[in-house]
Order: C-alpha cells, then sequence, then structure tokens
C-alpha cells in the first residue's frame, strides 16, 4: 500500500478563521513542528507521505514558507495542496459544497506524483496539534487491505503543553484518528473518492459510513495548549491524571515529548 497521513493547516470549513491571524498561524506552526512533526520522525516505520493542506491562494505565505524550507531540511517526505481539506464539522457553505470535487482532484492529482503504482491507499488523519506512538504508522500497515475497512484509535491520551499535566483521553465517539483504507483507482479520481467517503462528512460519521477495527492501547495525544478552537483541558473525555513523574515520562518519550 502507499501510507498517506493527512493533515490539515488552515482553511478548514466550519471552523472560525483563526487562520487569518498571523499570530495564531506563527503559533500553530511551532507547535506543528515541535510536537506533531517529532511524533512522526520518531516512529518506527518511515514509509509514509504527509498530506499537510492549507487554504487557497496561500502558497507565497512566508510562514508556510518557512515551514517548507524546515521540512525539506529534515529530508522529510511531504506535499503541501492548497485549497482542499477534508471536513472538520458539517457547516460547509453551499459554495464550498460545489467546489470540493475540482478543489480534491487538484489535491490529488499533486499526491499522484509520489504514487508508485501500489494497489491500495491508506489515508490516516492527523491534527496539527496532536502526536502519534511512535508504532503507530508500522501497526496501521500491518492490516491487510479490504473493501470499506477502517482503522480507529479509540482511546488516548491529551497532554497540557502549559501545565506538563498529562490525563487519559476517552471519547465516547469516533475521534479524528482514523484511517481509511481506498483501492488506489478510487482515491486518486474525485468522483469515486467522494461515493466512497462524501466530502460533506466529518470524522463522528465514520463508523456508519466503514467496518471499523477498533485498535487497542492509547496511540496518540491530544494536545491542548490555550488555542484549541474545540479540545480544552476541561472537556469531559479527560480522564484521570497520570501523577506519577516516572510514569508520565515513559509514556511521553514515545511521543517524542521531552
Amino acid at each position: 500500500m502507499m501510507h498517506i497521513i493527512y493533515t490539515s493547516l488552515t482553511g478548514r470549513q466550519g471552523i472560525p478563521s483563526f487562520d487569518k491571524d498571523r499570530e495564531w498561524l506563527d503559533f500553530r506552526i511551532k507547535f506543528f513542528e515541535r510536537y506533531t512533526i517529532n511524533s512522526l520522525l520518531n516512529q518506527s516505520e518511515s514509509n509514509f507521505l504527509h498530506w499537510i493542506s492549507f487554504k487557497e491562494n496561500t502558497e507565497q505565505d512566508p510562514l508556510i514558507k518557512k515551514l517548507k524550507r524546515h521540512l525539506e531540511k529534515l529530508n522529510y517526505n511531504f506535499v503541501f495542496t492548497f485549497g482542499f481539506q477534508y471536513p472538520h464539522r458539517k457547516h460547509q457553505t453551499k459554495e464550498f459544497k460545489k467546489e470540493i470535487p475540482e478543489r480534491l482532484q487538484k489535491s490529488l492529482d499533486a499526491i499522484k506524483e509520489y504514487h508508485s503504482k501500489q494497489d491500495y491507499i491508506y489515508l490516516t488523519f492527523l491534527d496539527s496539534d496532536d502526536l502519534f506512538y511512535k508504532d503507530v504508522v508500522q501497526e496501521i500497515q500491518s492490516y491487510d487491505f479490504k473493501y470499506k475497512r477502517a482503522l480507529c484509535f479509540s482511546k488516548g491520551y491529551i497532554y497540557n503543553t502549559k501545565s506538563g499535566v498529562l490525563a487519559q483521553w476517552n471519547p465516547d465517539t469516533c475521534p479524528p484518528f482514523s484511517t481509511i483504507l481506498y483501492p488506489a483507482n478510487v482515491f486518486f479520481d474525485a468522483k469515486s473518492h467522494l461515493e466512497y467517503r462524501p466530502g460533506n462528512v466529518s470524522h463522528l460519521t465514520v463508523p456508519e459510513l466503514f467496518n471499523v477495527i477498533n485498535l487497542p492501547g492509547r496511540k496518540y495525544v491530544v494536545g491542548c495548549h490555550g488555542k484549541n478552537s474545540t479540545t480544552t483541558w476541561r472537556h469531559s473525555y479527560r480522564g484521570p491524571e497520570y501523577l506519577d513523574k516516572e510514569e508520565k515520562r515513559d509514556i511521553l518519550k514515545d511521543f517524542k515529548i521531552n
């Protein structure tokens, strides 16, 4: 398979336009580099492509260009696209919904340049302030392809980067850490892609559309930094805190948090 990890940094429909704030974007990119990227560089299996999407007409943004240079220096396998984002919520404008197929096809064409004729595409979702455990990529790739199969890590951790407190994260819905398994010919054709996974749905509907395998363990960290749009430290999903310093340190090191 070809394994793609997808992250939307700006332009996500249904979320307030924080990305218009230069201070917010600068903070988000720095957080992304320090935490999310480091957790991916720490993976035991490095054979994946990181698809990072932005809103349209921002290719020349100095902050985005700086991020690109940083990733290139790391010899990191990534591609930037502009104009298409997988939805987080259903609150999309009618105009945006009409444009989804064209926007998606443009992004898929950019990704196809990295495709080496693999039969299947595994698409994993990871937000720009979240992290994966060191063996997540290897674990995902250990599963065989089946039509309409999805893999999901149900439980995880939440880490407060301001206070250094770590706690369990126990959502009662499908969290945005799923992996959708596509036939390659379906994935790279926008029309077929959107029939397989409609473009106006969120991660919450994954169990309704796919045959989900819930993966064991706590294999992701939700980053909490005070500028989150939805995930706050007082969220009802937050479980018990880890008070033992050695236990907390052992957990965090496997996410490359020092």
